[in-house]
């Protein structure tokens, strides 16, 4: 309870420094009764298994108070997410799928505000323990807001999901179709930004599959298609962690080092790589 509480306070800071830094000065009272409530809303999360009934429905009226006041704020739809999480976060599952339905039918058209409810949606259901239902919700997250940072995490989270609960079955039957998922949004995004995400999320899936032969092809591909200094340094870690722990190739991964310390000019970077060359005990050439 307490871990949930501290994420839906961190949302709700984060929603509040958005209102402040794109508000006019017409919002101000809005963004002050705002700042009471998380004021408030934090005394909770620092002592949620004290916190009485009286500061819970304070929060929430609070919170309410300001949707009914501003309701043609641009900014009140993020309100009303917070106020989705609140409910959530002290298990009033019924109130939360209210305000999540209404974000959703409201706002339908704005890509971010109806992805974040669509996830949030799904969320009340797992926690519910109606996975069903749930991942039903999560599949037209996918589906709708393929694009969106939330949507695009959804083939792997089922994956996960189904790992923590010991299901290993549905759990690699899961990771299989995140495998299908990302290398197909790879090739449709190749050479894009969301392309060179989709290669990483499927070399996370395939490492889920234990599938290392995979996950090495698709490891040398990302370099190999998105060479660039972030690449590179993302990737040092996956280098170690498929070529020399799983596959027990610390010759194929010198070759890879050496690769990418090539295609760099980056002091640092080389500097990095001179060290996991290093550890590999091969002899450093002299500057």
């Amino acid at each position: 309870m307490k871990k949930i509480l501290l994420i839906l306070a961190l949302v709700l800071v984060a929603v509040y420094v958005a209102l402040t830094l794109f508000s006019s000065n017409d919002d101000y009272s809005m963004e002050k009764a705002y700042f009471e409530a998380i004021k408030e809303y934090h005394k909770i999360v620092n002592n949620p298994d004290v916190a009485p009934p009286a500061m819970l429905s304070s929060v929430e009226n609070k919170l309410k108070d300001i949707i009914e006041r501003f309701p043609n704020n641009e900014k009140i739809r993020a309100v009303k997410m917070v106020l989705a999480e609140f409910y959530l976060g002290n298990k009033e599952y019924d109130k939360a799928l209210g305000v999540v339905d209404h974000v959703l039918d409201t706002y339908g058209e704005e890509v971010t505000p109806s992805s974040q409810a669509q996830f949030l949606k799904g969320l009340i259901y797992e926690r519910q323990g109606l996975w069903p239902k749930a991942k039903k919700e999560y599949l037209i997250l996918r589906d709708n807001y393929t694009e969106t940072p939330i949507g695009f995490q959804v083939p792997l989270y089922i994956g996960n999901y189904h790992k923590q609960k010991g299901d290993f079955d549905k759990a690699d039957q899961a990771h299989r179709e995140a495998v299908e998922f990302y290398s197909e949004m790879e090739v449709q995004s190749r050479g894009k930004v969301l392309g060179y995400v989709a290669a990483n999320m499927l070399l996370q899936a395939q490492m889920e599959l234990k599938d290392y032969l995979s996950a090495e092809e698709t490891l040398l591909y990302i370099i190999d298609a998105y060479p660039s200094d972030l690449t590179f340094g993302q990737q040092l870690i996956k280098v170690e962690e498929i070529l020399i722990k799983h596959l027990k190739s610390p010759e194929k991964a010198m070759a890879v080092y050496q690769n990418m310390k090539n295609k760099t000019k980056n002091d640092k970077l080389i500097a990095l790589i001179d060290q996991k060359i290093a550890q590999l005990g091969a002899p450093q050439a002299p500057k």
